[in-house]
């Protein structure tokens, strides 16, 4: 037999714990296991491990809804300014352009 320690046990939590931990309802559990919630299912329990939803939470989370739609709100503003503004004409005298392209002007006839 080998005197190698095993590392220490990850600590497995029930959706209830697991629940009462986030504080979040175990429907809004189950709904986050749809979406891809890490688990493992033993027979008819589930239990979750909780570093690894720890790192799905963090690298998975989003906005909450207010500030989603504030910075869309922002977006489409911006943009519709941008598309309300009209270039100011460039008047550029014809002796310049051709003094620029080493020609010169047209006589108006």
């Amino acid at each position: 037999m080998h005197n190698e320690s095993l590392p220490a046990p990850t600590p497995w939590l029930t959706e209830k714990q697991l629940a009462d931990h986030l504080k979040i309802s175990t429907r809004h559990l189950v709904n986050l296991r749809k979406a891809g919630l890490p688990y493992v299912q033993l027979g008819a329990a589930v239990r979750y491990d909780l570093c690894e939803v720890m790192v799905y939470l963090k690298t998975n989370r989003r906005l909450s809804a207010h500030v989603e739609r504030r910075k869309r709100q922002a977006e489409v503003e911006r943009r519709a300014a941008f598309q309300g503004r009209v270039a100011a004409p460039v008047i550029i005298p014809l002796a310049a352009l051709a003094e620029r392209f080493n020609c010169a002007p047209h006589a108006a006839s």
